[in-house]
């Protein structure tokens, strides 16, 4: 008797424990859709990068150098929208090069990217301006990337521009990537990596190429760190907080490809200049 006693006294001091037991497990839920919403917006927080590269560019060989230091900073607008802004300082085949950009978009991290982007680069003889769609596709491994859009510049009239590229990452914290651009009236295919070594650290290792019409070509390469927000892997970090940055890549095409002037120098009439200078009659014939 006594210990059916003490049974149904312990049957009902569990029963008693459970509404705590089951708001603690609701707590637990609740936090951790919280935090599952907060990775899934736009942009997981505010977070930026800073970069230094060096490298070659050129005709037919790297016979200039050129080198940049770049940074960019995202920003959250809600959850479903973010904003991103780019800038750009260096020196290429001996100029001056500085350059700002925008990006506006909406982005779901495990879908899709799509926004529209604005540029100003000046690089010395030839300044820039361009205003553009881009977008990006997230499936596994692969991410497939996206820019078309109007461009104007000192040089050139405007006209169409764009650039298509495929990502894929063997690891979390490896890209190789591979596409075809259009700068200022050139064609070129392009080729860049990135490997981040220790998610902790927030510093990758990059290097990006283009090889275009008219045997032109640039490669360069440097390093890249990334803060604001937790330590991720490179893969979370293409598509959880910053766009790709296109201000380094235009600046080659810029300095590179832009149309040079030329002087024409005037043909000599020979005949004339005989007439001046001979007085007979035959000559003047």
């Amino acid at each position: 008797m006594r210990k059916g006693l003490l049974l149904v006294a312990g049957v009902l001091a569990w029963g008693a424990s459970m509404p705590a037991q089951a708001a603690d497990l609701v707590e637990v839920v609740e936090v951790t859709e919280v935090y599952a919403q907060r990775s899934l917006c736009a942009v997981s927080g505010p977070n930026g990068k800073v970069e230094a590269a060096g490298g070659g560019i050129g005709q037919d060989a790297f016979d200039s150098g050129r080198f940049h230091a770049a940074g960019s900073v995202s920003l959250p607008l809600g959850c479903r929208f973010g904003f991103q802004l780019d800038g750009l300082v260096g020196e290429t085949a001996s100029n001056t090069v500085w350059g700002a950009g925008g990006h506006l978009f909406m982005r779901d991290p495990t879908t899709y990217l799509a926004g529209v982007y604005a540029e100003y680069t000046d690089a010395g003889p030839n300044a820039v301006s361009r205003f553009a769609l881009e977008g990006q596709y997230y499936f596994d491994r692969f991410t497939l990337s996206g820019l078309a859009g109007y461009e104007d510049s000192t040089q050139l009239n405007g006209e169409f521009f764009g650039a298509a590229q495929i990502g894929y990452y063997p690891t979390d914290d490896i890209n190789l990537n591979f596409g075809v651009a259009r700068y200022l009236d050139v064609n070129a295919l392009t080729f860049g990596a990135e490997w981040q070594p220790q998610p902790s650290a927030s510093v990758t290792l990059f290097a990006y190429g283009a090889v275009a019409e008219n045997n032109a070509s640039t490669v360069y390469g440097g390093l890249r760190w990334y803060f604001g927000g937790p330590s991720k892997s490179l893969i979370r970090r293409h598509r959880e907080d910053d766009p790709t940055t296109y201000t380094d890549k235009m600046q080659r095409t810029v300095s590179a490809m832009a149309p040079t002037t030329t002087t024409t120098t005037p043909v000599v009439d020979v005949c004339t200049e005989k007439m001046c200078e001979c007085k007979s009659l035959e000559c003047r014939r």
